[in-house]
């Protein structure tokens, strides 16, 4: 006997689609399933007991799919893309109207600064737009989950228990590990589910059942540019950093992976310098301190598919220094953003061995004014050998607890700095969230102690 039901969801944050202008466009069963057959997958081999075969579908290369199928239908109608350039509105929301003129990117429209993508041409369409649009639907999207053959209910009860977590820790889209394309688990069949607090979630969590998170108080988002805009805040701060110096000297803020590996207190007493005085020093011969450090420190943490340093030290636009590997192309930051009501989550991933004491190839490429190459230069650099991302996020949440004073202080309500104030401003704090068995379990070592 089949079984049906439904699952009516709230959208937090637009999900970029790259068949956005499509009537109807929303999530794809294509790239929901997979993530929740895997979510189910990682629950079952904690939790044998509640495993059936019988459930499974199929089994390639490790990947288990499951016995059920899942559409997705928009509730409502979409929000538009405002009127511009005397342009009718558009049934969906953030247009990325590009045009290319002499080897420049022109762009027209909403985009939300978190946001970037490669721009060759497959990225456009006929009409030189780019293909990848935002849909946001104030109402929602239902999906309808259909099990057939399902004994007793057992896999769809499974399915409604494990839906709401799943939701709670998965963006979808484009860009989702910033939080683009976020929903959040309304009601199942009707009956309404709550927001798992974050305690309950932690237990779902892939990186040592951990997690962080932003408790919303007063100044709660009221718009998903918003939680985006927050996103924005603090993923800066943990890697790149904050330079608005051309703003006042005082709007910098040093990037806590860089403070991190700095720390003698958290690296056996030493200090390991990131790759930016090396390349300073070996790359662009600015002189200064001699660098003999070869740690690329921040790759650890995230590796976009073009990973280049222009050269802001002399504004050269003929020489850039970019980094390459023969294997690794990109590499997803670990640090997933998951906005989701009077939350934004925080989520550790699991970092993957292959990004540990990995060397990359430094190529700089200096030009004449005809364009001809006439210098370049190759060095090697290297990730971290021993990196602990939940140690990390702990001296991050440390770290901005002491330094959110002096940020607010720093960056201004206006201009080019009042999103990252009003951003601050509503990230009181970051906390950290550990399941109900390791609370106890710390508590017991107390007390034994």
């Amino acid at each position: 006997m089949s079984c049906r039901f439904s699952v009516k969801l709230t959208q937090y944050t637009p999900l970029l689609h790259f068949q956005g202008e499509q009537e109807g466009a929303c999530l794809r069963a294509s790239e929901v399933k997979p993530a929740l057959d895997n979510f189910i997958a990682d629950w079952l081999q904690n939790h044998p007991e509640d495993a059936d075969k019988s459930w499974i579908l199929s089994e390639v290369n490790r990947h288990i799919a499951y016995r059920y199928r899942m559409t997705f239908t928009p509730n409502g109608e979409p929000e538009h893309q405002r009127a511009q350039d005397n342009m009718p509105k558009r049934p969906y929301f953030y247009m990325y109207r590009t045009t290319n003129d002499k080897n420049k990117t022109v762009v027209k429209g909403d985009i939300h600064r978190l946001y970037f993508a490669a721009m060759g041409d497959d990225a456009f369409d006929g009409n030189g737009e780019s293909k990848t649009k935002g849909v946001f639907y104030p109402k929602g999207m239902t999906m309808t989950i259909l099990v057939p053959g399902d004994r007793d209910n057992r896999l769809s009860d499974l399915l409604k228990k494990l839906i709401p977590p799943f939701f709670a820790l998965h963006c979808f889209g484009n860009r989702s590990n910033k939080g683009f394309g976020s929903f959040g688990v309304k009601e199942i069949n009707g009956n309404p589910e709550g927001i798992l607090i974050p305690m309950q979630l932690a237990q779902y969590a892939p990186n040592q059942k951990t997690l962080y998170y932003v408790e919303y108080g007063n100044q709660a988002c009221t718009s998903h540019k918003e939680y985006l805009d927050d996103v924005f805040m603090l993923s800066q701060v943990i890697k790149a950093g904050l330079n608005y110096t051309f703003v006042n000297d005082n709007s910098y803020y040093k990037g806590l992976i860089f403070r991190y590996f700095l720390d003698p207190n958290k690296q056996d007493g030493k200090e390991i310098h990131s790759e930016k005085r090396f390349i300073k020093d070996q790359m662009l011969c600015l002189g200064g301190k001699k660098a003999n450090t070869t740690n690329f420190v921040r790759g650890i943490i995230g590796l976009p598919q073009n990973y280049d340093y222009k050269n802001f030290y002399t504004h050269d636009k003929d020489f850039a220094v970019e980094v390459s590997h023969d294997v690794i192309e990109r590499y997803e930051n670990p640090i997933h953003f998951k906005p989701c009501g009077r939350y934004l989550f925080i989520i550790p991933q699991i970092i993957p061995d292959k990004m540990l004491a990995t060397k990359f190839i430094l190529h700089s490429k200096k030009k004449n004014r005809s364009g001809t190459v006439i210098e370049e230069k190759q060095k090697t650099i290297q990730t971290p050998s021993d990196f602990n991302i939940i140690s990390f996020l702990d001296y991050c949440v440390s770290e901005y607890d002491n330094d959110r004073s002096e940020l607010i202080e720093n960056f201004e309500n206006r201009g080019a700095t009042k999103s990252i104030r009003s951003s601050i401003n509503r990230v009181e704090s970051i906390k950290k969230a550990k399941t109900k068995e390791k609370a106890q379990a710390k508590a017991g070592d107390k007390n034994n102690g």
